[in-house]
């Protein structure tokens, strides 16, 4: 029977890190495109440090608790039209959060339509181990550990700590539909111990949140992309040229942004993924999609640089302006350079016309 490997994310609303899941968990096997908010600059994930007095007991301390509780609340406020998932690295963290909101919702009655809802993707309270083919719109990965009365992680960070606890952060990360939340006790510093099982996933994930790092694409740019990009900045277009490695250039003006893709390098399998899905798919992701016919980027690129800026919401004057003024002349760039007179024949050419033209 043969077999198919998914190596393809079609969510439409980005993947929050991305680039470290991918290289971490997945090998850069997996294309994620992204999103327009990775292009702005808008993060998708978000760290909640907790700073809990040192305790005999690290595991499951009460200021974590009413973090993650007050975070819960606060998105059955504000946000109760996405669905909620809690994960932790604790099963005593997972139950005392649930014991928790059970005593705090006689007081919050109001939200109660919140915690019945969302049909298959209904708020849950659970450990990473349990969280698998599970996904809602946000999580919030609470760890579930702090330091010891030593001022020092535990050996053992539940089930993070476990022989799949790798795989369990990896579900945990792609859980999230559109964002994830991490409550954390713990920072990278306080996991350099090479006796502390798993901490290295663990380390780096609290690293990349803290201080994302972003890809650089330093493949060559195409000429006639390069010329459009310098034509497009000249009219007022932000451009940026290879922002990832499927988009050679994105342009934008104010909050609007659009992948530009040559029809020489339409990517896709087959027919309908070039010109019907992959479309569909950078809309979905909040781009603008511009296709550009490489005849016409040849003929004349400043017609469509300035269909570009106007599409993106630049005001041109309907009379074409030149976009690269040739006066004042290099020397090197003159007749004279060539030791040719000053006089020219271009009329004469214009004239000298073959018999047969007529």
């Amino acid at each position: 029977m043969p077999v198919e490997v998914l190596r393809r994310s079609y969510r439409t609303s980005g993947q929050a890190l991305g680039d470290y899941v991918n290289s971490e968990f997945y090998g850069e096997r997996i294309i994620f495109e992204p999103s327009v908010d990775s292009y702005f600059g808008r993060s998708n994930v978000q760290l909640v440090k907790v700073n809990p007095p040192k305790a005999s007991e690290p595991e499951s301390m009460d200021s974590e608790v009413a973090q993650v509780l007050e975070l819960i609340y606060n998105h059955a406020t504000w946000n109760p039209q996405d669905s909620l998932l809690v994960a932790t690295a604790s099963a005593k963290h997972a139950e005392r959060l649930d014991q928790a909101l059970q005593a705090g919702m006689r007081e919050k009655a109001h939200l109660a339509e919140f915690f019945e809802g969302h049909g298959r993707e209904k708020f849950e309270i659970t450990t990473i181990q349990d969280l698998a083919h599970r996904i809602a719109d946000r999580v919030i990965f609470s760890i579930g550990f702090g330091k010891d009365s030593s001022g020092k992680a535990p050996k053992s960070l539940g089930f993070i700590s476990h022989r799949d606890g790798h795989r369990y952060l990896a579900n945990c990360l792609v859980s999230a539909r559109k964002h994830i939340t991490v409550v954390s006790a713990l920072e990278a510093t306080d996991l350099v111990d090479p006796s502390i099982i798993g901490c290295d996933g663990l380390r780096e994930m609290l690293s990349e949140i803290a201080k994302p790092s972003f890809k650089t694409q330093d493949a060559d740019v195409n000429p006639m992309i390069a010329d459009l990009a310098i034509r497009l900045t000249k009219l007022g277009v932000t451009t940026r040229t290879n922002f990832s490695s499927r988009f050679k250039l994105v342009a934008s003006v104010g909050e609007k942004a659009a992948v530009i893709e040559p029809d020489w390098g339409l990517l896709g399998y087959n027919l309908s993924e070039r010109h019907r899905l992959r479309p569909m798919m950078i809309r979905a992701l909040g781009w603008d999609y511009i296709r550009v016919p490489s005849f016409e980027l040849f003929a004349d690129p400043e017609a469509v640089a300035q269909r570009i800026a106007i599409a993106l919401g630049i005001e041109l004057s309907k009379k074409p302006q030149p976009l690269f003024e040739m006066e004042p002349r290099a020397f090197e760039d003159t007749h004279f350079a060539w030791g040719d007179p000053a006089d020219s024949n271009d009329q004469r050419l214009r004239e000298d016309k073959p018999p047969h033209w007529g």
